[in-house]
């Protein structure tokens, strides 16, 4: 499921995202090697920030509105608010096409390890049958999929830690995941995570993976992005 509200004409929007959108992904000049969401491309630190970078790459997101984290549960529900909400630093919304609410997120860079671990925990306890469902950059994300690694976002795919399911609310739920209407449903499919062996600048069916932060995760980048 994906987050915003469909608009008409899915189909043709997302085919001017793709075609209109550059990819960003790189890694930044380091001391060291480029690791977890630092090798994602630029660092966007502000949903400002973010905004004029869409609508660089798209043309779209002519108008971003701050909001708030109480409008962030409505967004996405329950129980992804639960898993998202305490490592996000602000939120907004704009629209791109196919998506007529775009959420434009920030996280605590800080606290990447943090949520993917929690993620981890979700997964092995059974709250959650899935991986996170934004598209990733370098310290923030956008709430839809589709149409989106042409911008060079990354998933992330996190496989469950063995050890992690006790600190984590065993009962199992419905996860929320996003859909184009700004929503969420309950989704009872799962989907395996990431694997703990990726290296850095491997590709995995086709993608291009590179380790996060949190043991275990994995960035991967679908094929279909362009440079």
């Amino acid at each position: 499921m994906r987050v915003g509200v469909m608009l008409g004409g899915c189909a043709a929007a997302a085919a001017l995202l793709v075609g209109s959108a550059a990819c960003s992904a790189g890694g930044s000049a380091t001391s060291g090697p480029t690791l977890g969401a630092t090798a994602l491309g630029p660092p966007l630190t502000t949903t400002t920030q973010i905004a004029e970078w869409l609508r660089e790459k798209t043309g779209e997101c002519a108008q971003a509105e701050q909001r708030t984290m109480e409008q962030f549960a409505e967004f996405l529900g329950p129980l992804r608010t639960k898993l998202y909400a305490p490592y996000v630093a602000e939120w907004a919304t704009c629209k791109v096409g196919p998506y007529e609410r775009l959420g434009l997120v920030v996280f605590h860079r800080d606290r990447l390890a943090e949520f993917q671990k929690s993620w981890q925990a979700a997964r092995a306890s059974g709250e959650v049958g899935d991986d996170p469902d934004f598209g990733f950059g370098n310290g923030f994300a956008l709430s839809g999929t589709l149409g989106l690694e042409s911008l060079g976002l990354h998933h992330l795919r996190c496989s469950p830690a063995a050890d992690s399911a006790s600190t984590a609310n065993s009962a199992p739920a419905a996860d929320g995941a996003p859909t184009t209407d700004g929503g969420s449903t309950a989704n009872s499919g799962s989907a395996t995570g990431g694997t703990s062996t990726a290296e850095s600048g491997t590709e995995d069916g086709g993608g291009h993976t590179l380790p996060a932060e949190a043991p275990g995760c994995v960035y991967i980048q679908p094929p279909g992005h362009h440079h």
